[in-house]
């Protein structure tokens, strides 16, 4: 709760107002609104960037932390402080499910330039690997418009040697 206040200002739970039974059913049922939305819903357009930070890891950190199962929770500060950090070294989290499209994403933004760097290699030789190609079907094609001409001219040849003609008006 402590952490929702800190990151959104407001608490996850309406509790103006709230009697004691209607606020035990609030805790046990009610699941808040997670902090992207509750900074979205309560704030000028320009904290975006706010919304666009709290989005992801830190919403599914602070869900997690204020789950009613606590099988669910957070086993121990440490591990709530573990993905806090993790989240902040841009590593992967522990509270979300681990897939590779998770896993990738949180690596291309840690590794941006160099993720660029190998796109432009990865691109440059398919370019230049197509370039080639095509110009081995060229040299290709006019290796084998020679050999048509190297033919030609040998069959030319041939009929105007005097020993292949025997007497004959070439």
């Amino acid at each position: 709760v402590v952490l929702y206040r800190l990151l959104t200002g407001v608490h996850p739970y309406p509790l103006a107002g709230a009697r004691s039974a209607a606020l035990e059913r609030m805790l046990g049922h009610h699941r808040p609104p997670l902090p992207s939305e509750a900074v979205k819903a309560g704030s000028p357009p320009g904290q975006s960037k706010l919304v666009r930070r709290l989005q992801g890891d830190l919403d599914t950190v602070v869900l997690k932390s204020l789950r009613k199962e606590a099988g669910r929770r957070y086993g121990a500060v440490r591990d709530l402080r573990e993905d806090v950090e993790r989240h902040l070294a841009g590593l992967p989290g522990k509270a979300r499910p681990d897939s590779l499209s998770y896993r990738g994403g949180k690596f291309l933004r840690r590794h941006a330039i160099l993720a660029a760097a190998t796109l432009f290699a990865l691109v440059l030789s398919a370019v230049y690997t197509v370039r080639l190609a095509d110009e081995r079907n060229r040299a290709r094609r006019e290796a084998a418009k020679s050999e048509e001409l190297v033919g030609l001219v040998t069959r030319l040849f041939e009929v105007s040697d005097a020993n292949q003609a025997r007497g004959e008006t070439i």
